[in-house]
């Protein structure tokens, strides 16, 4: 009776491969069990060797193992095949060493995790495959063309350190979750045209050795593209596009060729994301990129790096002075005042509301002012004499003449100012000296256009 459900259990559980594997030469065991929680596992041992081998419409519910030494001599088709649990080729071979004939894996679908760590592969085609859950080709290699055009990865796809001797094709891709490029090497062309980026994308230690496309392409949210000093050409991210939703991409350049990159600063911000990149290092980074950008004549992304930059200065002075308030106050100065001079014709509007102001107070403070502080006997005879419906609007235009006549210096006598009060004084001479140094900005912006 135990044989019996043994045999059963076998029948069971390649009955899904049977129908679809009428090329496959199969030279080792295949062991079939179900475990303590009921879960179902096959498993080709590590003397598997299959020649001409078409899973192609295959169906694996249980958890499928190609050990490390599977062996496939020559095509091995699963196109269209279903994972539904766990598929695991790792460091699986074909002739020998490698996957030396084509490897189809087209339409497939991998319902659970898809682990090809270490796996070599000659040429493979993974065109318009879904990956439901992690997958992993760290540590592979592919030989020839890599396809995963129109791939979709729902969750983590790792590529750590895995290798690309021929075109690596991406193109139309899409990536749910984390795609992980790290210390990948590109050996020709890196083709990310119209890939679809979401959350975060590793390409640190990346090594670009031929010519990249990143056209169209979506950004994630954060980048990551520090340490990458091998970039044979120059890789253009101007080309790429922000999803709809998002305003900004995050990007870590810490350590890169910057001189090697080409980027619309309108889409980026600079990221740091180690936490013990150093101020100096920082600042390189800006100015290496602000060059960059007068080089290739961006001049609004310049304008927009270098706002950011003195922005990252008063901030950092602010955290290393021990006067906090101070930077933080004339960091809020220089910013509202005229955007870091990149917005200079807001100096006439903060001149406008600050003699507007001025002129509030004065009108409230115009008799004490004009009789203790500094006289302007036409002025106070206008004032004095105001009643009626018209009185409050003729008091205003007083008030206008007296600051103006006190803020931009015009007709003024110190010999005048009379020294009882000091703290009327005080805010006597911080309305004329408000006043010159807006004059002086004015007289700025006027020679400089």
């Amino acid at each position: 009776m135990k044989l019996i459900l043994t045999g059963l259990l076998i029948v069971f559980c390649l009955s899904p491969l049977i129908a679809q594997s009428r090329k496959v030469e199969f030279n080792g065991e295949c062991r079939c069990w179900i475990d303590d929680r009921g879960k179902q596992y096959s498993q080709f041992d590590s003397l598997g060797r299959y020649s001409k081998a078409n899973f192609g419409y295959g169906q694996f519910d249980s958890s499928t193992d190609f050990d490390y030494r599977a062996r496939f001599d020559s095509e091995a088709d699963f196109n269209s095949a279903r994972f539904n649990s766990e598929a695991d080729f790792f460091s699986a071979r074909f002739n020998s060493d490698t996957f030396n004939s084509d490897t189809d894996f087209q339409r497939a679908q991998f319902a659970s995790g898809a682990f090809f760590r270490g796996a070599t592969f000659d040429s493979a085609n993974f065109r318009d495959t879904w990956f439901g859950s992690e997958s992993y080709f760290d540590a592979a290699r592919f030989n020839s063309d890599a396809d995963f055009r129109d791939a979709q990865f729902d969750s983590k796809a790792d590529f750590y350190g895995a290798q690309f001797g021929s075109v690596a094709d991406f193109g139309d891709a899409k990536f749910g979750s984390v795609a992980d490029f790290r210390r990948v090497q590109f050996d020709l062309l890196a083709d990310f045209f119209g890939t679809q980026f979401n959350s975060l994308a590793y390409f640190s230690y990346a090594q670009f050795n031929s010519d990249t496309d990143f056209i169209n392409a979506i950004l994630p949210d954060t980048l990551l593209f520090l340490m990458i000093t091998t970039i044979a050409k120059e890789i253009d991210l101007t080309v790429t596009k922000l999803d709809s939703g998002k305003t900004v991409c995050f990007i870590d350049l810490t350590g890169s060729n910057i001189e090697k990159l080409k980027l619309d600063y309108g889409k980026f911000n600079l990221y740091w994301s180690r936490s013990f990149t150093s101020r100096t290092e920082k600042r390189n980074i800006y100015e290496r990129l602000l060059r960059k950008f007068q080089l290739d004549g961006f001049l609004e992304s310049f304008e927009l790096l270098s706002i950011e930059y003195a922005e990252f200065n008063y901030t950092e002075e602010a955290k290393a002075s021990g006067i906090p308030f101070y930077w933080h106050t004339v960091n809020w100065l220089d910013k509202n005042w005229w955007n870091y001079g990149y917005n200079k014709e807001q100096i006439f509007r903060n001149t406008g509301f600050i003699l507007f102001l001025f002129v509030i107070i004065n009108l409230i403070l115009f008799r004490y002012l004009n009789n203790n502080v500094y006289k302007l006997d036409g002025i106070w005879e206008k004032y004095s004499s105001s009643n009626g419906k018209m009185g409050f609007i003729n008091k205003f235009f007083c008030a206008l003449a007296y600051t103006g006549t006190i803020f931009f210096g015009l007709k003024f006598n110190y010999d005048k100012i009379k020294y009882h009060n000091w703290a009327a004084v005080v805010y006597f001479y911080a309305m004329y000296i408000s006043g010159l140094v807006c004059l002086a900005y004015l007289f700025n912006f006027v020679i400089s256009n």
